[in-house]
C-alpha cells in the first residue's frame, strides 16, 4: 500500500513510513531507477529482499515528488550510503519484512532505523551497550530496541565504516515514555551530540538522528 504514515519532526525533518503489501511486480509500476540500480537489484535473489528494495525506493520517491523535487532515482557511495542522485535533499532510507521507513531533511545529514521489539536484542546487547547503558537497559526490551535503533540511525547517519557502536556512540538516559533522545558520535574528527527522534508502529521502534 501507499505511504501509510508521514510527519515531521525538529522543523525541517520529515518521515514517511510505507506497509509494504505489494507484490513485486506492483511496486516496479512506475518506478524510477537508473540502469544501476536495476543492476543492483538483478543480484537480489530473495523474493522478499526484493520486496524490501523495490519498496524502499517507491517510499523515497514517493516523498520526494511529493515536494514538488525532481526525483531521478538513488546513488550509493563509497560507504554504500544512498543518496538522491538529484542532490537535492538528504536522505536515509530502512526497511523490515513488514516496513519501510524513509527520513529526508534538506541539508542536514539524517539516519533512520526501524527494529522489532525482540528476544535476540537481549543476545546481542552485550555488543553494543556500554556498562552505564546496559544498566540503564536493565534487560528492558523495549529500552533495547531504542538503544540498537538509536546507534544504528546515527551510524547512518554519519555514513563510513569503523565506527564501533559500544565505544563510539554513547546513548544518554531516557525515559520510557520520551519521544526525544540525545545521542553523541565519538570519532577522530571531533565528537558531535544529535538529535533524536523515537517513534513506535506495532511492535517495532524506530529512531530518527539528525
Amino acid at each position: 500500500m501507499p505511504i501509510v504514515r508521514r510527519w515531521r519532526v525538529f522543523d525541517d525533518c520529515e518521515i514517511a513510513l510505507w506497509q509494504i503489501t505489494e507484490t513485486t511486480d506492483e511496486l516496479q509500476q512506475n518506478l524510477i531507477a537508473s540502469p544501476d540500480e536495476w543492476a543492483e537489484y538483478a543480484t537480489i535473489a530473495h523474493p522478499q529482499k526484493q520486496r524490501e528494495w523495490l519498496a524502499g525506493r517507491q517510499t523515497v520517491q514517493a516523498l520526494i515528488t511529493s515536494n514538488a523535487l525532481t526525483y531521478s532515482g538513488l546513488v550509493k557511495d563509497e560507504f554504500g550510503k544512498p543518496h538522491l542522485r538529484a542532490a537535492n535533499a538528504q536522505i536515509s532510507v530502512t526497511h523490515t519484512s513488514q516496513y519501510v521507513a524513509v527520513a529526508t531533511h534538506p541539508t542536514l545529514p539524517v539516519g533512520i532505523d526501524v527494529e522489532r521489539v525482540a528476544e535476540k536484542l537481549r543476545r546481542v546487547a552485550p555488543k553494543f551497550l556500554s556498562e552505564k547503558e546496559t544498566q540503564h537497559a536493565s534487560d528492558n526490551l523495549a529500552r533495547l530496541a531504542t538503544y540498537w535503533c538509536s546507534k544504528e540511525a546515527l551510524y547512518k547517519l554519519h555514513g563510513v565504516r569503523k565506527i564501533r557502536f559500544k565505544e563510539d556512540i554513547p546513548i544518554d538516559d531516557f525515559d520510557d515514555a520520551a519521544l526525544f533522545l540525545t545521542g553523541h558520535l565519538l570519532y577522530a574528527a571531533g565528537p558531535q551530540t544529535h538529535r533524536l527522534h523515537r517513534f513506535w508502529v506495532d511492535d517495532f521502534c524506530g529512531i530518527l538522528a539528525v
